[in-house]
């Protein structure tokens, strides 16, 4: 079984519109995904994009009616928003979610739905988490880092999610993953170079990326995109050429099969003018590329080799750090009561015993409450800083009860 995801940031501007949708609409016709999240869609937008006539009169099939759809917001009190699609149906009033984030001045959301994915046999389906999102734009780097948390806590319990949209991420920025989430473009070129080292005497077929085989994966690029070059200050102003449209996955049943930059051709044909500019400017679907994953399913070994696994190979399994987490905090907690009793046995129990074996306690609380927050899935980084502070904050009472008391640790 395989499962293809598209995510295309459409561009809410109003230049070459209705060119842009009706490319945007061809591409997904080639394509064919099974899964559709879009960013930035306006009501003009959708209408554009799904209009009869822009289909139907030209000879070709509807694309749009094989999906289902989240609710498009009334005219009156949309700004711009994003959109899922699905040629699995999902209930709209039980298995479609939309929530505000909690740290968002510009109203962003997460969007979800979860359906099935049918087997090959037809008889039992793969559940699976389809989410998307638009993340907080311009110099709002802590909000995006705030807004992706919310992101990984949502589907934490869940075994196969799919999040892809805009992150926005800037220029010298990162937002780290969690354990077990992947970027799905690096899991692309991870799989990528195994097969180029394991697979050199194919020349066919497996695993590609279109023209983007060898560069940065970039879906905004000033230098790349005239047409961004042209509308866009910023972007040439910054000489932006980025990432900002990415695949998070937290699979189990699924691995990253293969990976394609759309849209990163002008449309042929497509131009428009500019006022103050002599030559007419191409036209783009939109200013962002949309990118397309592949996703494969894990099946059982029937030749004694292992299934593929976007996620094999990297550290070891949760149980082996739960067991090695829990026999070194045993060990912490049991040398760390014998050593003071020791130390008064033989007479070498000092201010200064006292003061080092303080400070050792201050250093170790911030490993063992870093492992703590990780088994108990605790990925926020402000949660976990007001832990280690408040471990520590205990530390210090205890030390300086035993200070008044002038007796030892109790």
């Amino acid at each position: 079984m395989v499962l293809k995801v598209l995510s295309y940031n459409i561009w809410f501007s109003e230049h070459a519109m209705g060119q842009r949708m009706r490319a945007i609409g061809d591409l997904i016709r080639h394509h064919s995904p099974d899964l559709i999240a879009f960013q930035e869609m306006t009501v003009e937008h959708w209408n554009a994009l799904t209009t009869a006539d822009m289909s139907v009169e030209r000879g070709v099939p509807e694309w749009h009616a094989e999906y289902q759809w989240s609710p498009v917001p009334p005219q009156e009190s949309a700004g711009y928003f994003t959109v899922l699609g699905s040629r699995f149906p999902f209930d709209r009033s039980s298995k479609l979610y939309r929530q505000a984030f909690r740290d968002s001045s510009m109203g962003r959301d997460l969007l979800w739905l979860e359906t099935e994915v049918p087997a090959e046999d037809g008889v039992v389906g793969r559940p699976v988490v389809f989410a998307t999102s638009h993340l907080e734009s311009l110099n709002m780097a802590l909000a995006r880092k705030k807004q992706a948390a919310e992101v990984f806590r949502m589907f934490e319990r869940n075994e196969d999610v799919i999040f892809c949209g805009d992150t926005n991420i800037g220029i010298g920025e990162d937002i780290p993953l969690p354990e077990p989430w992947r970027d799905g473009w690096l899991e692309f070129l991870r799989r990528r170079e195994v097969q180029d080292v394991g697979a050199q005497t194919s020349q066919s077929g497996g695993i590609h990326s279109g023209k983007r085989y060898a560069d940065h994966g970039f879906t905004f690029d000033f230098s790349a995109n005239e047409m961004v070059f042209v509308l866009d200050g910023w972007a040439r102003a910054n000489k932006a050429r980025l990432r900002y449209d990415r695949f998070w996955l937290r699979l189990k049943n699924w691995y990253v099969a293969d990976f394609d930059i759309i849209g990163d051709d002008p449309i042929p044909g497509g131009e428009m003018e500019i006022p103050g500019l002599e030559k007419r400017v191409p036209v783009y679907p939109s200013d962002h590329y949309g990118i397309v994953l592949t996703l494969a399913e894990k099946t059982p070994p029937t030749d004694g080799n292992p299934v593929p696994d976007a996620q094999a190979g990297t550290l070891p399994g949760l149980a082996v750090v739960s067991a090695v987490s829990v026999v070194s905090i045993a060990a912490f907690w049991l040398l760390g009561a014998l050593d003071g009793k020791h130390a008064a046995r033989i007479m070498n129990d000092t201010s200064m015993g006292e003061f080092f074996k303080y400070a050792c306690d201050l250093i170790s609380s911030v490993f063992l409450v870093v492992v703590l927050c990780s088994l108990l899935m605790e990925k926020d980084l402000d949660t976990q800083w007001y832990c280690v502070q408040s471990l520590q904050l205990v530390f210090l009472l205890k030390h300086y009860s035993a200070f008044t008391r002038e007796a030892g640790l109790r």
